[in-house]
């Protein structure tokens, strides 16, 4: 008796089989994604894009009668308040509707102590409207409840699964005396530790610098960037710093002989989820969310967090 909607940007193989589907409006034009140039008009467009989104919620709410409404991210949540008067107005048109957040971070990536503070206000306003919270780790939940002063009862841990790639059965892994192959992916900033991966390489001595091959893919942080950029022509990393096409880099990862995540913080890293698919060796940092995520392995196989 019960039906699932599914509202996405775009038709997958994940929504084909739902048994009702919306299309959700997708007008930034992909130009803007990959230049940096387009930051400010990009960030125009996608707000106005959010707010016919949230249109588009709206209308399916009214016209198929949704008792539940699953949001994966309240992304004005990051720089404004709009939502508080978004969730207002739904709760407020339909008295009976349940609405539950998943929350992947427990903060934005890169956000400062002043930005979080905002964030923390944001955050707590939107409260009355969200009657359940899921997290993906015990780590997660524990922080959330602190940091928002949310009720442990309202919120539920369900682990996030791995994200599937395709499979490239013509990879060649024996090549002889081939050099082993480092892979660090994903956005690339300071909390993901992109710099001590560099440092820790320029304590290599010679004869093992010439036995691997470094490649850091993503697009990263540009105070990073600057910084570490000649460092790495030195030392011979390679760092593709922008958009990674899916084919490229599940290219990249298969054909890695180990994938890195020195990180400082995280909450949940895809990245990981994504590694993890792909069945390679990883060194990861001892976070809380990462020992919990790999929940069967002894910590002394995980790295010190800085190190």
């Amino acid at each position: 008796e019960d039906s699932f909607g599914a509202l996405c940007p775009q038709e997958s193989l994940f929504t084909a089989n739902v048994y009702k589907k919306i299309r959700f409006s997708n007008i930034t034009p992909s130009y803007m994604n990959d230049s940096a140039g387009w930051r400010n008009i990009r960030r125009a467009v996608k707000f106005c894009e959010g707010l016919l989104n949230y249109f588009h919620i709206y209308r399916y709410i009214r016209d198929n009668r949704v008792d539940v409404l699953h949001l994966e991210w309240l992304p004005y949540l990051d720089f404004c308040s709009v939502e508080k008067h978004i969730l207002m107005f739904l709760k407020k048109h339909f008295p009976c509707l349940r609405i539950i957040l998943t929350v992947h971070n427990i903060y934005p990536h890169n956000f400062s102590a002043h930005k979080r503070e905002k964030y923390r206000r944001r955050m707590e306003v939107v409260q009355p409207y969200i009657n359940h919270y899921i997290v993906h780790n015990q780590f997660s939940k524990e922080a959330i409840c602190q940091e928002f002063n949310i009720n442990q009862k309202n919120v539920t841990v369900i682990h996030h699964g791995v994200f599937p790639m395709e499979v490239h059965t013509n990879v060649q892994f024996d090549e002889p005396n081939r050099k082993k192959r480092l892979l660090m992916f994903g956005f690339q900033s300071f909390y993901k530790g992109t710099d001590l991966v560099i440092e820790a390489v320029k304590l290599l001595p010679k004869d093992y610098l010439n036995k691997i091959d470094i490649s850091i893919m993503g697009i990263s942080d540009k105070e990073l960037y600057e910084k570490y950029q000649e460092d790495c022509k030195l030392l011979g990393i390679y760092w593709k710093n922008g958009y990674v096409d899916d084919s490229v880099l599940s290219m990249a990862i298969y054909q890695a002989d180990a994938l890195l995540y020195p990180y400082r913080s995280i909450s949940q890293s895809g990245a990981l989820l994504q590694g993890i698919y792909a069945r390679k060796p990883i060194i990861l940092s001892k976070l809380p969310a990462f020992v919990e995520t790999m929940i069967d392995y002894p910590e002394e196989l995980f790295c010190n967090v800085n190190d």
